[in-house]
């Protein structure tokens, strides 16, 4: 039987270091900073958060493949003043082309973001439209992303030719909340969870983090008072 001084000498090993934080940190930064500021872009840009794992604190260490670190992986969503009106490949060519201008991107466009390449980690930029009504002045610059997620959003699919519905926000707020509902196994759930799957690969790499993390939040005990349960329990049918 696990201790949970056990269990979290584990999580803090599979925890990413300090050094890949701040990497994460720093190149973040820099991209949202350059589409705030870039002469051209900043007339439809509204404002960028950070999302996925990274966002939502799940993200373990990244894995070592053949003596070479892996890079960590990092969403970010641009807001825009696009509409549904304009066609998602557009968009996204628009948007590869202003990133391009400063950042090397990967060779194959992505099918609803631009990639882009930097020595310490990978980022996905996905551009995201709101209801007109939210952008139209006075556009409020401050606006939280629990307010953001009261609205349907949309991101780009570029082989669907549509837009989809989509709400990162909302995401971020779910699994804060069932974090703080679960008295803190959430999370550190998710982190172990995915840290198996990574050990026990399946021949085409599936289900996705993001897909695990979901599948943990739907099955998971809230009352369980330790990660033995929390595993446990969360392997039953739910």
């Amino acid at each position: 039987m696990a201790t949970l001084a056990q269990f979290q000498a584990f999580l803090d090993d599979i925890q990413p270091s300090s050094t890949t934080s701040g990497q994460v940190s720093a190149a973040q930064n820099s991209v949202r900073e350059y589409l705030r500021t870039h002469p051209t872009f900043k007339s439809i840009h509204l404002f960028t958060f950070l999302t996925g794992s990274q966002a939502r604190d799940t993200a373990n260490r990244p894995r070592t493949i053949n003596g070479v670190l892996a890079k960590p992986d990092v969403d970010i969503i641009v807001v825009t003043k696009h509409t549904l009106n304009d066609k998602p490949a557009d968009v996204l060519r628009q948007l590869r082309s202003v990133l391009a201008q400063e950042f090397v991107l990967d060779e194959d466009p992505h099918t609803r973001s631009v990639g882009i390449k930097t020595s310490a980690v990978g980022i996905d930029v996905v551009p995201i439209i709101v209801p007109p009504t939210l952008w139209q002045e006075p556009f409020s610059s401050d606006m939280g992303l629990a307010d953001l997620s009261n609205y349907k959003l949309y991101i780009p699919d570029k082989k669907l030719a549509e837009w989809c519905g989509t709400s990162p926000p909302r995401q971020l707020k779910w699994a804060t909340d069932l974090n703080k509902a679960s008295n803190g196994m959430f999370k550190p759930t998710v982190k172990l969870v995915k840290w198996w799957r990574r050990e026990h690969p399946t021949l085409h790499k599936r289900p996705k983090g993001f897909v695990l993390e979901c599948m943990v939040g739907e099955c998971l005990d809230v009352k369980a008072s330790t990660f033995e349960d929390a595993l446990v329990l969360w392997e039953l049918p739910c």
